[in-house]
C-alpha cells in the first residue's frame, strides 16, 4: 500500500464505490489490517492511498461492504513487495481509519481515500484468514490541562504558521485551521501530518499518546523546517536578484551597441581588436611569440568590456 500521488482519475475508465453506511458507536473487537509502505496516517488525518496487492484489494473491497473500518500500519521494510505481510514486519503502533471512498482502475489497482480515527496498538492476530487480521487496543490521547502545554501548543502555532507562508505547497487557510483548534492532541496530529518530516519521525510521533510529549517531539522539527525554508527562501531571492542583475547588464551592452550603430559610430571592442591587429603584424615577431600573442588578443576580446581586466 503506498500514498496515491494521482488527485482525479478519469472518470469514464473508473468505477467510484462509496456508501452512506456509517461504523458503529462501538468498535469491534477485530479488525483487518492494511499494511502501508511509504505513508503514516494520524487521527483527523484525510489520505488517498493506493491499493496494488490481491490481499489488500480483497480486505478493502470488504471492508467497504461492511464496516469500513481498518488498521493502516506502516511495514519496517517498505520496499518489501510480498502480497503476504505477517503481524512481526508490521509497526504495532496503527491508526483506526475509516475508508471514504473506493476507486477502482483498469491497470488493477484501487486508490481509496480514507480518514483516520484512533490510535491503537495491535495485538494478537487471528489465523486462517484471507489477510491479517488483528485484535487491537485503541490508545486514547492523554493531555495535561496546564500553562506549560498551553505555552508549548501557542509557540508551535506561531512557527508552524511561518511555516505556511513560506512553504510553496502548505495552503494558507491551515493557518485558520491551526489557530481554531483548541485540542493539543489534534493539534499536534494536524502539525505532523502536514510537516515534512520522514516515516521514522511520523511514526514516532503516531506512537506516542501523550499529547505534551508529541508537541515537545516536534518543537525542534517544527524549527529546523522554518530554517530550511527560510534559507531555501533566501538562496533564491539572491538567485534571483543575481540573474535580474546579469540579465539588466546584457541589454544595457545590447541598448549601447544598437546606440553607437544608429549614431555611426564603431564598438569600442572592435576597434581596439583591429588596433591590436596592426600592431602584432608591425611587430614582426617570431612565430611562436605571435601565435601567443593572437591568442591572448582573442582571450581579451572575449571579456566583457566591463570586466576590470
Amino acid at each position: 500500500m503506498a500514498a496515491d500521488p494521482s488527485k482525479q482519475p478519469d472518470e469514464l475508465t473508473t468505477e467510484l464505490i462509496e456508501s452512506s453506511r456509517q461504523p458503529d458507536d462501538v468498535m469491534p473487537p477485530v479488525l483487518p489490517v492494511l499494511p502501508l509502505n511509504d505513508v503514516v496516517v494520524f487521527p483527523g488525518m484525510i489520505a488517498p492511498l493506493m491499493v496494488n496487492t490481491a490481499r489488500s484489494i480483497k480486505l478493502v473491497e470488504e471492508a467497504v461492504a461492511g464496516n469500513r473500518l481498518v488498521i493502516a500500519t506502516l511495514q519496517y521494510d517498505g520496499a518489501k513487495s510480498d502480497d503476504v505481510v505477517a503481524l512481526s514486519e508490521l509497526h504495532p503502533s496503527g491508526c483506526i481509519v475509516r475508508v471514504l471512498k473506493m476507486l477502482r482502475f483498469p491497470d488493477d489497482t484501487v486508490r481509496v481515500l480514507v480518514q483516520g480515527i484512533s490510535r491503537c496498538q495491535l495485538k494478537e492476530a487471528e489465523v486462517d484468514t484471507p489477510y491479517l487480521r488483528c485484535q487491537y487496543d485503541t490508545k486514547p490521547d492523554v493531555i495535561e490541562d496546564t500553562i506549560e502545554l498551553a505555552a508549548i501548543a501557542r509557540s508551535a502555532i506561531q512557527v508552524f504558521s511561518e511555516i505556511i507562508t513560506l512553504s510553496p505547497t502548505l495552503p494558507d487557510e491551515l493557518k485558520i485551521a491551526v489557530v481554531n483548534i483548541e485540542d493539543s492532541g489534534r493539534l499536534a496530529d494536524l502539525l505532523a501530518g502536514n510537516l515534512n518530516l520522514s516515516l521514522a519521525d511520523r511514526q514516532a510521533l503516531l506512537a506516542e499518546p501523550r499529547a505534551r510529549a508529541r508537541l515537545e517531539k516536534l518543537s525542534p522539527l517544527l524549527n529546523r523546517e522554518r530554517e530550511v525554508l527560510r534559507v531555501g527562501s533566501e538562496i533564491q531571492n539572491q538567485v534571483h536578484k543575481t540573474f535580474s542583475k546579469n540579465q539588466r547588464e546584457f541589454f544595457l551592452r545590447e541598448q549601447a551597441k544598437v546606440i553607437r550603430k544608429e549614431l555611426g559610430e564603431s564598438d569600442p571592442s572592435q576597434m581596439d581588436s583591429s588596433e591590436l591587429d596592426t600592431r602584432i603584424a608591425k611587430a614582426k615577431m617570431p612565430p611562436e611569440v605571435e601565435k601567443v600573442a593572437r591568442k591572448e588578443k582573442d582571450r581579451l576580446q572575449a571579456v566583457p568590456s566591463a570586466s576590470p581586466e
